[in-house]
C-alpha cells in the first residue's frame, strides 16, 4: 500500500489507519479491528505529510478518528512481495 522510499526520498513513518469494529480472538480478549487506510511521510526537510489511498468514513457521530502507527524498518515492504 505504501512505498518506505518514495522517488523524492520522502519516507514513510506512520501507517494510517482507521477503527473499524472489534473482534474476540481464541483467548477470549476483545480486540480492535482496523483497516489501513494511507500513510504518513517524512520529507527530507522534516516536514510530514498524509496520503490518504482512501476516503475514511463518519463513525454516528459524524466524526473521523485516524490512527498513526510507527513503521517498523525491518518490516518487508508490501511491494517487494
Amino acid at each position: 500500500m505504501f512505498n518506505k522510499k518514495s522517488k523524492d526520498m520522502s519516507t514513510a513513518k506512520f501507517k494510517v489507519a482507521q477503527k473499524t469494529g472489534t473482534y474476540t480472538n481464541q483467548n477470549k480478549e476483545t480486540k480492535n479491528r482496523y483497516l489501513e487506510v494511507g500513510v504518513v511521510l517524512e520529507h527530507q526537510d522534516g516536514n510530514l505529510s498524509m496520503k490518504l489511498n482512501c476516503y475514511p468514513l463518519p463513525n454516528a457521530k459524524g466524526e473521523i478518528w485516524l490512527n498513526f502507527f510507527p513503521i517498523n524498518k525491518d518490516d518487508p515492504d508490501p511491494q517487494d512481495s
